[in-house]
C-alpha cells in the first residue's frame, strides 16, 4: 500500500511551540489554527494568536532508498514551511495593545534560541528564521481598531512517501567453462551450443 508520512504533526507542533514560548503568553485556549470553518474567537478577550500555513518550498534532491525485504521504495524530501503568525492584543480601557507587538517580536527572538532549536529537533523539525514583525492592525466588526502584529516563521521538516516496488532479490546461475560442443554434449546434453548451462531459477 502506498503511504506518506511526515517528520512531525505540523499543526500540533506549532501549537505547542507558541503555547510554550510566546511572551507575553496567552491562554492556551486562545491559540488557533487559521483557515478553519466554524472558528469561534474568544468573546471576552482580544488577546489571542492565529497561525496559518502559507506555503512549502522543497529544498535539495529527493533521498531515495529501496527496502528489498519489504519490497518498498522510500522517497524522502526536505521542505521549508512558511507559517504566518498573527498576534492580537486587547485595546479596551485605554490599553495600548503593545502586547501584540511584543508577542510577534518574541517569535523573532526565540528562533535564535538553543532551547527552541532543541524543542523542535526533538519533534523532527528545525528552526530556520522569522521575518521582521509588522503592524497589521485591522478594524473589527464593532468599527474599532483591533491591534494586530504579524510575522512569518520559517521552519524545516521532511516528508517520506513509501511506494510498493516489486522485484526479485535472488538469481541462481550455473556456468560451465566454454568447451567444444562435441565435448560438452558428452559431459552434459542439457548444455547449449556454447557449452553454458541455462539459468536454473530466478526468484
Amino acid at each position: 500500500m502506498n503511504t506518506i508520512k511526515t517528520s512531525t504533526n505540523l499543526q500540533e507542533t506549532l501549537y505547542e511551540l507558541l503555547n510554550e514560548f510566546l511572551i507575553p503568553s496567552v491562554d492556551e485556549n486562545n491559540i488557533f489554527y487559521g483557515n478553519q470553518n466554524n472558528l469561534t474567537l474568544p468573546e471576552d478577550s482580544s488577546d489571542y494568536v492565529i497561525y496559518s500555513i502559507l506555503n512549502i518550498v522543497r529544498h535539495g534532491t529527493n533521498e531515495i532508498k529501496y527496502d528489498a525485504q519489504n519490497e518498498e521504495e522510500h522517497n524522502k524530501v526536505e521542505y521549508e514551511v512558511s507559517v504566518q503568525i498573527d498576534c492580537y492584543a486587547d485595546t479596551s480601557n485605554g490599553s495600548d495593545g503593545l502586547d501584540a507587538m511584543l508577542r510577534a517580536s518574541s517569535i523573532d527572538n526565540f528562533t535564535r534560541s538553543d532551547v527552541v532549536y532543541e524543542f523542535l529537533n526533538a519533534r523532527g523539525m528545525h528552526i530556520l528564521y522569522a521575518d521582521s514583525s509588522n503592524d497589521t492592525t485591522i478594524v473589527a466588526d464593532d468599527n474599532n481598531y483591533l491591534k494586530r502584529w504579524s510575522t512569518t516563521l520559517h521552519i524545516a521538516m521532511s516528508t517520506e512517501s513509501i511506494y510498493d516496488s516489486y522485484g526479485f532479490t535472488e538469481v541462481n546461475v550455473k556456468n560451465n567453462f566454454i568447451t567444444p560442443l562435441s565435448e560438452a554434449e558428452k559431459q552434459d546434453p542439457s548444455l547449449n551450443v556454447l557449452g553454458i548451462k541455462n539459468v536454473d531459477s530466478i526468484k
